[in-house]
């Protein structure tokens, strides 16, 4: 196996290494591949003027001699860089074979390198949780019908997605973008978009509060309760719970910080309740020992499962939302909501319409009678 599992936190002791030595060069690891990201020059046909954040892909696999060889080339990219003399060049030579010619395999990094290079932010964290989930299962269809070639293996991996799913709808996109930037054709990607949306499936029938409180005393196992209480307080996906800086809440209990290995980035959120924070123990205890380094989904979906086992009779993601409804009561405007669930203000309106036009009517109808309406009519109609 190329993965050594043990190889992040040597990656982060490379990093500090590099960082005390002024090197403007850090190491990161995709899946089983490392990557250096710096400000580089722009590349040689990108059409852009000035230095920006890029990744350089390195072709080595994220082992202790592959990171070996990483935080040597680091060092001597780092010096070329602050003596503005690095050259793309050596990096960018052409293979032989034109690109949509090569194996699925080396297409799918060729999209996953590009991609990484023209996105800057949370690219990788996107890139692992959307893109690559359906890229396996297109590996999975090619290597079950070799006759076929990429655009027939696209569409045989979204007819076996259900329709009408968020699911359908992130494979669409991720194949959308792979044949884009083979130079092959996507009208018929349209097709099995469908029309899903997040509005329709906003759950009405959400886990009242005192119903969360039940459910959290009925987990007997305390480092999964400690996971309930983190969803219901701090309205979070189910995988952020195992991104999130458990020492800085204990230290500043009113806030809760979330890692930027997460489905969108780093970011900070507040407790509603704030007394669940004490009253779940929130400062105290461990989460499960369970692997960070497989997709964010796979977490999800452990969490769910464990769910399913304590009998706790709703969805995890049905206490996100009634964390959301609940700010909603309180009167917290969606524009403060929104980034604290990290997603945008038109996300949380979409989703949480019904809640928003409700409270936004009966706002409007209390100022209205309680500013001069007219009185009722003395006498009975007659």
């Amino acid at each position: 196996m190329s993965f050594d599992s043990r190889i992040d936190p040597k990656i982060l002791q490379s990093n500090n290494r590099l960082k005390a030595a002024r090197i403007g060069v850090r190491l990161y690891r995709k899946e089983e591949r490392l990557l250096l990201r710096a400000t580089f020059p722009p590349r040689p046909g990108s059409g852009r003027t000035q230095p920006h954040q890029q990744w350089l892909a390195l072709g080595v696999y994220a082992n202790t001699e592959g990171l070996k060889h990483a935080e040597a080339l680091a060092k001597t990219i780092g010096g070329q860089l602050a003596r503005q003399a690095f050259d793309w060049t050596p990096y960018l030579a052409p293979r032989q074979q034109p690109l949509d010619q090569r194996p699925l395999l080396e297409q799918l990094e060729a999209f996953q390198t590009h991609f990484l290079a023209q996105r800057g932010g949370h690219s990788a964290s996107t890139l692992r949780s959307v893109y690559v989930p359906y890229f396996k299962q297109l590996q999975q269809t090619a290597h079950l019908y070799p006759q076929l070639d990429l655009s027939a293996w696209v569409e045989k991996t979204l007819q076996q997605i259900p329709a009408q799913t968020r699911g359908r709808q992130l494979a669409c996109t991720a194949f959308k973008g792979l044949l884009n930037f083979l130079g092959h054709p996507t009208e018929h990607i349209a097709q099995y978009r469908g029309s899903y949306n997040q509005r329709r499936v906003v759950p009405r029938q959400l886990p009242d509060d005192a119903a969360i409180v039940h459910w959290f005393q009925a987990i007997p196992n305390p480092e999964w309760r400690l996971v309930y209480g983190l969803l219901a307080t701090f309205g979070l996906r189910p995988h952020e719970c195992f991104f999130v800086d458990l020492n800085r809440l204990r230290s500043e209990p009113g806030t809760l910080w979330v890692g930027a290995d997460t489905k969108t980035g780093a970011r900070e959120t507040w407790p509603f309740y704030p007394e669940w924070v004490e009253q779940f123990q929130l400062c105290t205890g461990a989460l499960p020992a369970i692997s960070r380094t497989t997709t964010l989904k796979t977490i999800g979906t452990k969490v769910n499962t464990q769910f399913r086992r304590y009998g706790v009779p709703f969805h995890p993601y049905l206490l996100r939302h009634a964390w959301a409804v609940r700010t909603i009561h309180f009167g917290l405007d969606s524009s403060i909501a929104a980034p604290m669930m990290g997603h945008s203000v038109q996300v949380h309106t979409g989703v949480y319409h019904y809640w928003l036009t409700r409270r936004d009517q009966q706002t409007a109808v209390e100022r209205a009678l309680q500013t001069g309406s007219p009185s009722p009519p003395v006498r009975p109609y007659p």
